[in-house]
Order: structure tokens, then C-alpha cells, then sequence
């Protein structure tokens, strides 16, 4: 896109395209394909700074990988409290969420005597590309931003817990993704996913690879609850989701509905 230059006569524009740039001056303005170019007598191209990119969760991102860029952002945003969280370049957990802020993955899972599976999360300071996480944000944070980043290409990756070979984390960039028989991360709730459950890209979902029937799910921190609320397989599996007037949302925002007979506010 254009816009006048900090100069007088100056005009100043973003490339993203990946091919060679042509810049040059046609004397018919809005004629694309007529008039003649212009030789310019005074003419300077001036590079101003490094390659910025936007990251989407809910469409296909194409980008040059293994570059660095100046500033990339992330189009959605983050929840005080916990998050999924996936991304294509390191970074922190505070640059994401600000101060305070940490990542989690599966480290072991038990079951207690109730027949609960219990997660076990080891917490860490850094994130790695591709690899999936719990993010616990401090604060809520709105398309955050990082400066020079070298961003690699989106690769799900499966973190499998070192002490359970069974439970595992996925890391997701496919928007619209089915979570069918997955287990995924919500308003701090493990959720079971129903057949039409769905999440965006830049996430993470728990996958169970083991044969017996799982009861409920609880996520413990050290042997300290996360905050992170237990699910019952077995009564809670329907996570389709309706709003007040009874059509079902299959990606609900923010916002009133209705779920399990149970009106649900989502902030």
C-alpha cells in the first residue's frame, strides 16, 4: 500500500509479494494497461527497514520462510489466563502475554482412584517454533507483536510426554481444523471434542493414543492445580455450542450461549 512520506514529494509503500518489484511512472493515472512511462530526472529509492509479516489464525498463511523479519503480528488474541499457543519462531512467554507470564507442556499422566487421567504440565520460559503449548497469559494481550524474528514454516509437531507415551500435545496451524475425539483447551476447560468441534491455527490440542476408557481429565502444575478444570467424558463430550435463538455456532466468539442446557458467556 501507499502513503505520503515524511518529505514533501515523497511517496513511501509495503511490498509483500515475492516476486521482482518493477517501480516506475505511467503519464495516464488509473490506466493500467495504456500511456507511456515516464523518464524521472530527480528519482531516489530509499530502503527504509526489514520485512514485516502478519500471521492469521483463521486463514492459510503464505510467507518466505527462514527469513527475518523486522516486526511479525499475530492477528488474534490471548485470554488472561490459559491459552493454547503455537507459533513458527522462539520467543518468550512474556512477549506473548506480558510479565508473568508462562508455557506448559504434558511432562506424566496418573489416574486417581476415581478413575481420572490427571495431566501432569513441567513449565518452561521459552517457547520453540512449531512446538505446541499451554500458554498462561498475565494479561490479556491484543495482536501482539515481535521484532526481528526469523519465522521457520508452519510445521505441526507432536510433543509425546516424556513419562507417557500415551498422552501428547499437537501443535496446529490449519484454521477450521476438526478436533473430533481430540482433546482441546477452552475458557479453562479440557473439552472432549464432539464431531463438529473445530480450532484455528497458531494452536495446540491434547491427543490420547492409548485404548482405555478415560473417565475425566484433570490438568495438575506441579502437584498444584493449574486452574485448568476437569471435563467428564462421559457427560460433557457434546461441546456444540448455541446461541439464543437455537442455531448451532460451531467457532462461538465473544458473547451468550447455550451449551449442555446451560447458558455459557464467553468474554
Amino acid at each position: 500500500y501507499f502513503a505520503k512520506g515524511f518529505y514533501p514529494n515523497e511517496l513511501q509503500f509495503d511490498y509483500y509479494g515475492k516476486e521482482p518489484l518493477t517501480i516506475g511512472v505511467k503519464d495516464e493515472v488509473g490506466k493500467y494497461d495504456q500511456g507511456t512511462w515516464v523518464d524521472l530526472t530527480h528519482f531516489r529509492l530509499q530502503y527504509l527497514g526489514g520485512l514485516t509479516l502478519s500471521l492469521s489464525d483463521v486463514s492459510e498463511n503464505d510467507y518466505e520462510p527462514d527469513v527475518e523479519y523486522k516486526t511479525v503480528m499475530l492477528t488474534r488474541n490471548f485470554k488472561q489466563g490459559w491459552n493454547s499457543l503455537s507459533l513458527p519462531f522462539s520467543t518468550t512467554p512474556a512477549a506473548v502475554g506480558g510479565e508473568g507470564s508462562y508455557v506448559a507442556q504434558i511432562q506424566s499422566a496418573s489416574t486417581a482412584s476415581d478413575g481420572t487421567v490427571i495431566l501432569h504440565f513441567a513449565p518452561s520460559d521459552a517457547i520453540e517454533p512449531n512446538q505446541p503449548y499451554f500458554l498462561y497469559a498475565a494479561e490479556n494481550t491484543y495482536t501482539p507483536s515481535f521484532s526481528d524474528v526469523t519465522v521457520a514454516a508452519e510445521q505441526s509437531q507432536t510433543y509425546v510426554a516424556p513419562e507417557s507415551a500415551y498422552w501428547s500435545m499437537v501443535s496446529n496451524f490449519t484454521p477450521a481444523k476438526s478436533l473430533w475425539k481430540e482433546y482441546f483447551l477452552q475458557d479453562g476447560t479440557i473439552w472432549l471434542g464432539a464431531e463438529d468441534a473445530k480450532t484455528n491455527g497458531l494452536r495446540a490440542y491434547i491427543h490420547y493414543s492409548g485404548t482405555d476408557d478415560v473417565k475425566a481429565v484433570r490438568a495438575e502444575w506441579e502437584e498444584e492445580p493449574t486452574g485448568i478444570e476437569a471435563i467428564s467424558t462421559k457427560n460433557q463430550v457434546q461441546s456444540t455450542f448455541y446461541d439464543l435463538t437455537g442455531r448451532k455456532v460451531t467457532m462461538p466468539a465473544h458473547g451468550l450461549y447455550i451449551q449442555n442446557s446451560r447458558k455459557i458467556l464467553i468474554k
